[in-house]
């Protein structure tokens, strides 16, 4: 049995959009349906790939909803808001699949976990429990692998603490959240630190909610809509944490409006996405600047890093130079990655430097054949053959050859490029015969693409149901294992698709089991 060595953490909270790289598939940003309600388990093994039973069945899985997942060796970390594991109700909102079955926790812990990180035999829990194995320690708790321990008495005396954020550095743990009084610090509110013996506020706290950490080289950069960190009336919704001096440091006047989400390229390149104008900021080390001459309208709600480039993607617009949803910071200036009338849900770039941008825009600039999808060529979009008559959802590239999924039909008149179809540049082409229903999500390893969504055929009439494998040429089924063609796929839509290796992927979605009627809530491999 192969098993996941791939050391990863997915926080599987409120998805909007997501990024990802590789040698093969440069996505920059990629669109997944929301409402990720569960994941399934499922494996491989050499030879044909299937839907397998590990260990002989796969035991159901997870009863409501997950919000984070570790991944560490072969052992998976699932938390959320379920309160049972394969039928037992001490594994409440934390269950570990070991790579054969699924194993609790201890009993687990009294309420949702928001938060896991993994620090060396260590599971750190974050989340608006109060106990974890019948031991208080609200807000977070450390599992060792055999119990769980209160991480110096939680991070709160009165009330429930909601840990929403932890980033690790060394033996450092930092917990941000809604929280008062970290184990009765007055002044540890909202961010704390634990140093391996006890809690240790960060100055005098933050006066409201931490949305996200992440460290820099000597600084612990915050961003959330708290004010006047360390006292700082400057220090609003954005703040660090100065290693060197040992206290809070405003950044400028702070962020007018709620930080969503933070990009650290360098100390001296820290890119702030924001709910408002001007959508996203630079701080260099010393102040924020707007990038450009004049700001973006409104929420910048994705930061794709990519060399020296960076893609901006949410709500705004911007009269010159004319940016809409969409644009390009070269390090220097916005460039336009044109703009669109509607709604991006996903990018790619081939590696020929050419963006392919698709959503639920249609005849863009006058152009009647730029619908749903575009390219950038680096100064102006251009149509793509005659475009796509609906939504597109999904995009991986791989080379030059760009593959998407969507809710259309006969990509440039083909009959048979439904739902799926691929671009090599000069022509449109069908995938085999495409699907019976929409694609929600691709992944892409190699030459094999993963494709999920709410189809429950391939246009041949061949029944996959939600969950199909692209191996260069055709479309191929994914069984349960020594199932026949009625064992296939699952039960309900997958939402959004994860490749490891050509023969494994990770799948999420709103379906409770396999094609064979198993049971497999929580979470599902291939």
């Amino acid at each position: 049995m192969k098993k996941f060595l791939l050391p990863i953490v997915f926080l599987l909270g409120c998805i909007s959009a997501s990024a990802y790289a590789s040698a093969e598939n440069k996505t920059l940003a990629s669109w997944s349906k929301s409402n990720l309600n569960s994941i399934k388990p499922m494996a491989v093994q050499t030879g044909d790939p299937y839907w397998e039973a590990q260990g002989g069945t796969i035991p159901p899985g997870l009863s409501g909803t997950v919000n984070a997942i570790a991944v560490t060796g072969s052992d998976v970390y699932v938390g959320g808001s379920f309160s049972s594991m394969n039928g037992n109700t001490t594994a409440a909102y934390i269950a570990k699949w070991n790579g054969t079955s699924w194993e609790a926790l201890g009993t687990g812990v009294n309420n949702t976990v928001n938060a896991i990180t993994i620090s060396g035999s260590d599971v750190y829990v974050g989340g608006s429990f109060t106990t974890a194995g019948g031991v208080s320690t609200p807000g977070i708790a450390r599992w060792d692998g055999s119990a769980w321990h209160s991480v110096g008495g939680g991070l709160a005396v009165v009330g429930t603490p909601n840990v929403r954020a932890i980033a690790v550095s060394g033996s450092n743990i930092y917990a941000g959240g809604a929280f008062t009084d970290a184990n009765g610090n007055t002044s540890a509110d909202n961010i704390a630190l634990w140093d391996g013996a006890s809690w240790n506020a960060l100055g005098t706290g933050l006066s409201a909610t931490v949305n996200t950490i992440v460290i820099g080289n000597t600084k612990v950069y915050v961003g959330g809509n708290f004010q006047n960190a360390g006292g700082d009336a400057n220090a609003d919704r954005i703040a660090y944490w100065d290693l060197d001096s040992v206290k809070w440091k405003s950044m400028s006047t702070g962020s007018a409006s709620q930080v969503f989400s933070l990009a650290f390229q360098s100390d001296t390149s820290l890119y702030v996405g924001i709910a408002n104008a001007p959508g996203i900021r630079k701080w260099n080390g010393t102040v924020f600047s707007t990038i450009g001459s004049t700001s973006l309208s409104s929420a910048v709600r994705t930061i794709v890093l990519n060399g020296s480039e960076i893609i901006v993607g949410g709500d705004f617009t911007l009269a010159s130079p004319r940016l809409v949803r969409i644009a390009k910071w070269t390090g220097s200036a916005w460039q336009s990655v044109d703009s669109l009338s509607n709604t991006v849900n996903a990018i790619a770039s081939s590696s020929d430097g050419k963006l392919y941008i698709g959503g639920a825009f249609a005849n863009e600039h006058g152009m009647s054949n730029a619908n749903s999808i575009v390219q950038w060529n680096g100064t102006r979009l251009i149509p793509i053959g005659t475009g796509l008559a609906n939504t597109v959802r999904a995009i991986v590239a791989s080379g030059t050859t760009v593959s998407v999924g969507g809710d259309f039909t006969d990509a440039d008149t083909l009959t048979k490029a439904d739902y799926a179809a691929r671009w090599n540049g000069f022509t449109w082409s069908a995938m085999q015969s495409g699907f019976k229903g929409s694609v929600y999500s691709m992944s892409q390893s190699g030459t094999t693409i993963f494709a999920g969504g709410s189809f429950t055929q391939i246009g041949t009439g061949t029944k996959v149901n939600n969950v199909a494998r692209w191996t260069g040429s055709t479309w191929g089924t994914m069984n349960v294992s020594g199932g026949t063609a009625n064992t296939v796929g699952t039960n309900g839509s997958v939402n959004a698709v994860a490749a490891v290796t050509t023969t494994r992927a990770y799948v999420g979605g709103s379906f409770t089991k396999l094609g064979d009627s198993t049971v497999v809530n929580g979470i599902a491999r291939w």
